[in-house]
């Protein structure tokens, strides 16, 4: 019988993937033969502590948004396997398609890569979705790239956050990649890029300020 685990903020079967890994709140593991899903709390837990909760579940695989490399390194020691996915898409319905999503590495560059184009492919599926329901003339890609932000795509990249966040995020003009650019350096939870926004300038400064406040309140 295979045990797959995998990382949510909230505790529904039609939940996506947390974009974050220690700061996730719960645990689902599923029993891909019997359907049989248990909840594990995760609040104010840390990724070894997470990482530990998995292995004890008995999951031989984990499905998340984003991990560091820390956690990595303690699931793959302990035989887990571990893969990104989409932060869009009701996590069980990725078991169906499990093969097919990337496994995460422990090089932290390739794993924030990893996390980008995971993150732009979804949400350049929205964005040509929406594109093609609402614009009657074909769109070049530049036009394609520069066009505004939607609510839908901010979701598909960040998740699910506060309102006020997505109006600031979309009222910052950034652009699909400048969002997944932020959003790579605010999941990331390892000490090694603490000083991350030491390193950001201009738009992708900005929506890293807005994703990484607690309250966010527009200045």
């Amino acid at each position: 019988m295979a045990t797959l685990a995998f990382i949510l903020d909230r505790m529904d079967e039609a939940a996506p993937l947390s974009p974050f890994f220690e700061r996730a709140r719960w645990l689902l593991v599923f029993e891909t033969e019997s359907g049989v899903a248990t909840w594990i709390p995760n609040r104010g837990s840390s990724g070894a502590r997470l990482a530990d909760r998995i292995v004890n579940a008995g999951a031989g695989a984990v499905v998340c948004g984003w991990i560091d490399g820390h956690s990595l390194a303690r699931l793959g020691n302990a035989g887990v396997t571990v893969r990104l996915g989409p932060c869009t898409r009701p996590a069980l319905s990725l078991a169906q398609s499990l093969a097919e999503l990337p496994l995460a590495r422990r090089n932290g560059t390739d794993a924030r890569r990893q996390f980008r184009l995971t993150c732009i492919n979804d949400a350049r599926r929205l964005r040509v979705q929406h594109r093609t329901q609402t614009v009657t003339a074909p769109e070049t890609a530049m036009e394609r790239a520069a066009a505004p932000l939607n609510r839908d795509e901010v979701v598909a990249v960040v998740g699910e956050i506060d309102d006020d966040k997505i109006a600031a995020i979309i009222g910052s003009g950034a652009t699909l990649e400048e969002l997944v650019e932020a959003f790579a350096w605010a999941s990331d939870e390892t000490d090694a890029l603490a000083d991350a926004e030491k390193s950001l300038s201009g738009t992708v400064a900005q929506v890293y300020d807005i994703l990484t406040a607690e309250d966010w309140q527009e200045p």
